[in-house]
């Protein structure tokens, strides 16, 4: 699992599993015979790889199922952290992609996560000329209107998306629970004439470099 809170994903793992999982906060060499689950945050994928720079992925990495959330973090594809995103994946069967964000600025974005998700996934020419109403021609490329949205969202919805809207989970989530917690006043008392000193030589130095010039 690679996710921006691992701990978050630790607590809920040992709530609803009643299993133990590891936070990978440095790299690890083999995978534990009696640990299931692996959590990795963005800026620590590069404990799943070999060589950072020729982005060489562990072998195991081959062998697990991988799970994104936090998602769009990965719809730029020239990003280093998608470049280590696709690097682990190399080989893998199942990818889970999830986000509460919405995904596209603009359907190539869309496009980018789904060749992420499908290694084999269409060519972005043509997914550009099914859904996005792109012409190639003699002289490049020209953007119709004869765009394809409403086929787009059934392929999505028929093939990989699977979206739960605030009304269908509203019963299987707890009450709200509001609570007045009191601070104590607890004050930072400073002086001000070390702080008007360092002020005041800072602005003579200022002045005595613009002297100079």
């Amino acid at each position: 699992i690679v996710a921006k809170t691992p701990e978050t994903y630790q607590q809920e793992i040992a709530k609803f599993f009643g299993e133990p999982s590891l936070i990978l906060n440095e790299p690890l060499q083999q995978l534990h015979p009696k640990i299931r689950y692996y959590i990795s945050s963005y800026d620590r994928m590069k404990n799943f790889l070999v060589d950072q720079e020729l982005l060489l992925p562990r072998s195991y990495c081959k062998d697990m199922f991988w799970i994104f959330d936090e998602a769009h973090l990965l719809k730029n594809p020239k990003t280093r952290r998608r470049q280590m995103a696709n690097a682990i994946v190399t080989d893998t069967t199942y990818r889970v992609l999830m986000t509460g964000t919405p995904l596209p600025n603009e359907p190539e974005e869309a496009w980018n996560l789904l060749s992420f998700l499908y290694p084999n996934f269409m060519s972005k020419s043509k997914f550009q000329t099914t859904f996005m109403g792109v012409r190639y021609t003699q002289n490049g490329k020209e953007v119709t209107e004869n765009t394809n949205y409403q086929g787009l969202n059934r392929w999505l919805y028929e093939t990989c998306f699977i979206r739960r809207t605030k009304q269908q989970v509203q019963s299987q989530l707890p009450a709200n629970i509001r609570e007045s917690q009191f601070v104590k006043d607890n004050p930072v008392y400073i002086e001000a004439n070390p702080i008007l000193e360092l002020y005041s030589k800072s602005a003579q130095a200022k002045s005595t470099d613009t002297a100079a010039i």
